[in-house]
């Protein structure tokens, strides 16, 4: 046992490997993956950065899980599969920026359908009256596929800050290891997933000399999402509204993004400057902004565990964080002013 135990890690620490030299190669030769240059609305960097580093998470994860356990001979090809399109278009848009955002939307909800369609069992919708609404199996694998959109997108818009992010979704990954620490396994994905965004993290904060890239915010999101999706559909004593917790800020970004252009008249695909992350990096006005940015928003990011926490060991309800979640966000929206530039 103990041998083995030592194979494992030993496998991927030579991953870990991998990744970091990957990084180093990636860096030093930048200038082979520039083809374009990057004149997009919400830039936060002026120097050329590749954007590779979700690919290459994406790479190391899966060449460790083929070599650690049996991935390749169960259900989980399918998530392969479709995330790797996903990670493909991704990464052509990451490359030469000649993807539509519309069609980039699609292709996630496309792979997210591929995924949920085959699944035996969904999370129960704790919700009176709507909740008869989802035992149509057809209206659970509509919901469930938007949700996994929603968050890969969310992710994508959030991620234009170092380390920003990352954090956000290594917050999210430690929510299910501490709602259920039974999975603190060194060759589960989650383990796994969280390893190799951690290093990509060191690459990425303060000083930003590797992005995640469209492929890469796009796949961690979506996958992590899909890893919930079934950690509540395996644990239903576990109250499924932590779900809305754990995901609320990139969520809400997708959802009251959309919302407000649609209301303004403006296409919901178009980017602009009032996001919350740009908003602050603009506010603050310095050499420093980008990782200042990213602490002054540590409340939004980090902060689900703590609410966590506070349920579960002390009774807060689930709603009041919730509300406590909007409350927040909407304060940092309104306190902010907007930068000049507010669309394209």
């Amino acid at each position: 046992m103990q041998r083995l135990l030592a194979d494992f890690y030993l496998k991927i620490l030579i991953f870990i490997l991998i990744q970091i030299t990957a990084y180093y190669l990636v860096i030093k030769n930048k200038s082979i993956f520039k083809f374009y240059e990057y004149h997009q609305i919400q830039k936060t960097h002026h120097d050329y950065t590749p954007r590779i580093g979700g690919l290459i998470i994406f790479l190391v994860f899966y060449l460790c899980n083929f070599t650690v356990n049996n991935f390749y001979l169960n259900k989980d090809l399918i998530i392969f599969v479709s995330g790797l399109i996903i990670v493909l278009i991704g990464t052509k848009e990451d490359l030469f920026s000649n993807v539509k955002a519309k069609n980039r939307l699609l292709t996630i909800l496309g792979a997210s359908v591929i995924v949920i369609l085959p699944l035996e069992y969904l999370p129960i919708i704790n919700i009176p009256i709507i909740e008869k609404i989802f035992e149509y199996k057809f209206i659970s694998i509509i919901f469930f596929s938007l949700c996994l959109t929603i968050i890969a997108n969310g992710i994508n818009i959030i991620d234009g800050l170092n380390g920003h992010a990352s954090l956000t979704l290594i917050s999210s990954a430690l929510c299910i290891i501490y709602l259920d620490f039974s999975i603190i396994k060194i060759n589960n994905h989650i383990v796994l997933y969280l390893i190799f965004l951690f290093f990509f993290f060191l690459f990425n904060f303060p000083i930003g000399k590797i992005f995640l890239g469209d492929a890469g915010a796009y796949w961690l999101g979506w996958f992590l999402a899909i890893y919930v999706i079934n950690f509540f559909a395996a644990n239903k004593d576990i109250n499924n509204w932590y779900a809305v917790v754990i995901f609320f800020y990139p969520a809400m970004e997708v959802l009251f993004s959309f919302t407000r252009k649609v209301f303004l008249g403006r296409s919901p695909f178009k980017p602009d400057l009032q996001h919350i992350h740009l908003k602050m990096y603009h506010y603050i006005k310095s050499k420093n902004a980008n990782p200042l940015a990213t602490l002054f928003l540590m409340p939004l990011s980090i902060s689900p565990p703590m609410y966590l926490f506070l349920n579960i060991h002390y009774g807060f309800s689930i709603f009041l964080i919730i509300f406590l979640q909007i409350i927040i966000y909407f304060l940092y929206f309104i306190i902010l002013p907007n930068p000049k530039e507010q669309f394209i």
